[in-house]
């Protein structure tokens, strides 16, 4: 029992230091964030004749809320004679078809296109929308997406501004952060991403990773790309990766916003982390060699392609690392049944101590709410559910991670979108 606890305990301590570095780059990175990176960049505005030709991709499976993305998109302030519609729908649900279906009818800018299969996903449905794409651009949008009516314009302004750049990405705003529990903590993943990681990939590494949605894409780099990927579980971080390889640029865009939700359940919540934990380290076992052996691709692509990779690595180490620690516990506690009151002390203080160490994550994903706009009472509300729905979550995102180095399949399976 002693040497078990010795092993355990070393192990404890590799994981607890691998953690604790993981936590200060954290620490650090969210307070240059903050200190340096809370200037928007922004494009002038262009003139109608410099507009480019672009084509709207709506991409829904068995969902509704679409149709409200594409009334947004019929809104847009945009040149009608540039603008083209699509919306990829892969349902198989007939009553929600029929309404689709309807709904095209009365609104002909829209075109609703399906295929006979559906395979590759969203994927394989942006690819077979491809096939009908005539715009120069592509704006890329999930379904639960709700733009404003200037998004694009001003999106496509820094595509003209550049017209180097094979992609813009917009910052993303969460509606329903604050229904719950689970929706605050999906709200805190996301705002992680756009308020703290994103925004200085752009500053000091001059590039950005595509996330999937309110994206606008030059078509002929993503043709270059031969479309989308299909075997894949996260297309777009798979796409930023090859356009990185093959010395493309994208840009972030944090003065062009857009509405959209997160997952409303936990077992959505769970489902979501967990294909795009195993996505990451699929898309970084499958790219990472050829990224890295590039010429085209820059030093900044390669770091920030290293800090997205590494991302899911700290949930897995903290999941692990938990484990260890309960069970260290359990030795200690059938190994020290007559320890005196202040080993108890001692040993409590040293963990709390450990979780404050190793709290980095939790720190950037609280100042990147503050940013959003969650107010003191929202950055309790997330510590709570980090330490609960967060925990349960661990689990979820270590098994995604653990079946992707082992090449196990998973289910593709989007969450349930209410709109509103």
């Amino acid at each position: 029992m002693l040497m078990l606890g010795e092993i355990i305990d070393g192990l404890s301590k590799i994981l607890f230091s691998l953690v604790t570095v993981i936590s200060l780059i954290y620490f650090i990175s969210t307070l240059v964030s903050v200190l340096a990176c809370r200037r928007k960049r922004s494009s002038p505005p262009a003139p109608d004749e410099r507009l480019p030709t672009v084509t709207v991709q709506i991409t829904s499976r068995n969902e509704l809320v679409a149709l409200d993305c594409a009334r947004r998109c019929m809104a847009f302030n945009y040149p009608e004679d540039k603008l083209q519609i699509l919306l990829g729908d892969d349902s198989n649900n007939p009553n929600i078809m029929q309404e689709i279906d309807h709904f095209a009818e009365h609104n002909p800018r829209v075109k609703v296109l399906r295929r006979t299969n559906r395979i590759g996903f969203k994927s394989g449905n942006l690819n077979h929308v491809n096939e009908h794409t005539t715009g120069e651009y592509i704006l890329v949008m999930d379904s639960d997406f709700l733009p404003e009516p200037d998004f694009l314009r001003r999106l496509a302004a820094h595509a003209v501004a550049d017209p180097g750049l094979a992609a813009v990405q917009a910052r993303w705003h969460i509606t329903d952060a604050h229904e719950s529990l689970t929706t605050l903590l999906g709200a805190g993943i996301i705002n992680v991403t756009h308020f703290i990681m994103l925004p200085l990939f752009d500053r000091f590494m001059k590039t950005c990773f595509l996330c999937g949605s309110a994206m606008l894409i030059k078509r002929q780099a993503m043709a270059e790309m031969n479309g989308w990927e299909t075997r894949t579980m996260i297309e777009d971080i798979d796409l930023s990766f090859r356009f990185f390889t093959n010395g493309h640029r994208i840009a972030y865009c944090p003065d062009v916003t857009c509405d959209c939700e997160v997952p409303h359940t936990a077992h959505d919540l769970f489902r979501q982390q967990k294909r795009w934990a195993y996505g990451v380290v699929e898309t970084t076992l499958k790219r990472s060699r050829a990224l890295y052996g590039s010429r085209k691709a820059t030093l900044g692509n390669k770091i920030a392609a290293t800090v997205v990779s590494s991302g899911y690595a700290v949930s897995f180490l903290v999941f692990i690392s938990t484990m260890l620690g309960f069970a260290q516990m359990l030795v200690q506690g059938v190994g020290h049944m007559d320890a005196s009151l202040q080993v108890s002390v001692q040993g409590t203080v040293g963990n709390l101590w450990r979780i404050v160490i190793s709290c980095g994550a939790l720190v950037a994903t609280i100042c990147a709410g503050f940013s959003s706009g969650f107010g003191v009472r929202g950055a309790g509300k997330l510590i709570f559910a980090s330490y609960t729905v967060g925990f349960v979550m661990l689990f979820h995102v270590s098994n995604g991670i653990v079946r992707a180095v082992l090449h196990m399949p998973i289910d593709w399976v989007p969450p349930e979108k209410r709109g509103r």
